[in-house]
């Protein structure tokens, strides 16, 4: 039986699903909207492989740059927006409100 190692690497990350941290697209990502001087909603969808646990912290990163791309050295989670659930299409959801605190410098 010959082997294809391609193909089997190529299938195995077809089957694992991995979520990458990139800009929301019709396979998940982040989102952020800024609502005011220094706050921001920033949220994850994942896609149908992903765990909540890992929308969390995916959440929580693109927070933490969100507020070094605007020169803070802190962000505060105001508002857990966590919906905690699953949106429609059974992807994890997650986001906050983020306060930006101490500008850089």
């Amino acid at each position: 039986m010959k082997q294809r190692p391609f193909a089997t690497m190529i299938l195995s990350w077809l089957l694992l699903g991995c979520t990458s941290y990139h800009p929301y697209n019709m396979t998940g990502g982040y989102h952020e909207a800024q609502i005011g001087p220094d706050m921001f909603q920033v949220t994850f969808r994942g896609n149908g492989y992903t765990h909540k646990a890992r929308a969390q912290d995916m959440t929580m990163l693109r927070a933490a740059d969100v507020a070094a791309s605007h020169g803070y050295r802190y962000f505060a989670i105001t508002t857990d927006l966590s919906f905690d659930t699953w949106d429609i299409s059974l992807h994890p959801y997650t986001g906050v409100l983020v306060a930006l605190h101490q500008k850089s410098g």
